[in-house]
């Protein structure tokens, strides 16, 4: 097994085509993203540690036209060179043309691929219009759309038959693929969260799962990158209410209303606080009820009777990996590594503040970053730190690119430690930081591409 794994690693040093198809796949099949990773990782071979490429039909199309280019390629410039040295010259830089080819067949392959996109959509929204009487919530957000979903799951299901899109199947093809597998012709109310890679992308999703009721959690932080600026995010984002059913509920805290109201053309948004959930959701942070508020008033608006709602609210926990409390090898731990924005950062480390106040302990934090930030916000990661360090009895920084940035916002040198990833510092910490005397909280590792 040792020696196959050897001669893998090897044979992708010359042939790095899944390196870089993970690559594409990691940005959602972008060609612009794409580019913007090539200059960190054209000459970077063996990059898949913390996930692996998934042979997709499309991911195999792409390969298999990169491929047929790169062979083409190369037997065009050997049949035209004669002389050895020039044709072996020719073929290293092939070799190290490989991520141009994959590049060259994701565009080849669009015009192909979206056909076959359209028609996917077309079939999955004709067999939700054939389910009588469905009703739908379709929920967007820089963040929290995951937690809503899952509270509003729970605030309903005894009430009617009821389906939630499962974990984070958010794009319009992912949830075309969840339609034709698992919906229910008897299904009475579906859940779904949407996301927005790209302006555009909500329009499309919502042509599968229009909504009845349309959650807007949030709008700032997470992918600002991708977009540049509040207003286009929040245009991006706010096609959840543009592109919903004509007499669909629109919901969302009142400072979301305030930034997507002007897109809306006279349509209103119901605005909702946290306060709304004051008793029945004291058990979660703030962030959480904002959350549960959403989710209790889109309840209502499905008609789950009231002692219902207020009974489910005061039992729920957190799904997983987003601010939940659990044990993690050995530690009373928060796990966060899902919320990669300043505010769910700023909840987070909240709570696992509370949690080793509780614990008699000291607080470990284990952070690599949050990624995508917009060009207003390139020092947050510099306020990570700093919040961070006001909290935390020591920090682990894992090694991504935002390392730098992270320690400037931590004046202590002796609070914090650098290691290469979560593997290391799983290897590190219970020596330095036994768990009998220390909580953790656990930040996002974050993708390869971050490292």
């Amino acid at each position: 097994m040792a020696s196959s794994n050897v001669s893998l690693k090897a044979f992708n040093i010359l042939f790095p085509f899944g390196d870089f198809l993970y690559i594409l796949q990691q940005e959602d099949y972008s060609s612009r993203r794409y580019l913007k990773w090539l200059p960190r990782f054209f000459l970077r071979r063996n990059i898949q540690a913390r996930d692996r490429l998934r042979y997709t039909a499309r991911a195999g199309a792409v390969l298999a036209i990169a491929l047929a280019l790169w062979l083409a390629s190369l037997a065009g410039v050997f049949f035209n060179q004669h002389a050895w040295f020039a044709w072996t010259a020719a073929a290293i830089v092939w070799l190290l043309a490989v991520p141009l080819f994959v590049l060259a067949a994701n565009i080849v392959f669009i015009p192909f691929y979206l056909p076959v996109r359209y028609a996917r959509i077309r079939r999955a929204a004709e067999k939700v219009r054939a389910v009588n009487g469905l009703r739908i919530v379709t929920i967007a957000g820089s963040f929290g759309k995951t937690t809503t979903k899952n509270f509003l799951y729970e605030l309903v299901r005894h009430h009617a038959a009821v389906q939630m899109i499962a974990g984070n199947v958010n794009t319009p093809l992912g949830i075309a693929g969840w339609i034709m597998e698992h919906l229910r012709p008897d299904t009475e109310i579906l859940i779904a969260e949407v996301d927005a890679y790209r302006a555009g992308e909500i329009r499309e999703s919502c042509r599968i799962v229009p909504p009845d009721v349309a959650i807007l959690t949030s709008i700032g932080h997470q992918h600002m990158e991708r977009f540049g600026s509040v207003p286009r995010l929040a245009a991006a984002l706010g096609e959840v209410f543009i592109y919903a059913k004509p007499r669909a509920k629109l919901l969302a805290p009142p400072d979301v209303a305030r930034m997507v109201d002007p897109l809306l053309g006279g349509r209103q948004t119901i605005m909702v606080g946290e306060e709304d959930v004051a008793d029945t959701g004291a058990h979660l942070s703030a962030s959480a009820r904002s959350d549960l508020a959403l989710a209790a008033r889109a309840a209502e608006l499905l008609g789950a009777p009231e002692r219902f709602i207020n009974d489910a609210a005061q039992k729920l926990t957190l799904p997983d990996r987003r601010q939940k409390a659990t044990v993690w090898h050995g530690y009373d731990c928060i796990d966060d590594s899902y919320n990669i924005s300043f505010p769910t950062a700023q909840a987070g480390i909240a709570a696992a503040e509370s949690l080793a106040r509780k614990k008699g302990k000291k607080l470990l934090a284990v952070t690599a970053g949050i990624p995508e930030l917009g060009p207003a916000d390139k020092n947050g990661n510099e306020r990570l730190g700093m919040l961070l360090a006001g909290k935390a009895d020591h920090i682990v920084v894992l090694k991504s690119i935002f390392v730098r940035d992270i320690v400037r916002g931590i004046p202590d040198k002796e609070k914090y430690t650098v290691v290469a990833n979560l593997t290391a510092c799983i290897e590190m910490a219970p020596k330095r930081f036994p768990p009998e005397r220390w909580a953790l909280l656990l930040e996002p590792e974050l993708t390869d591409l971050y490292y």
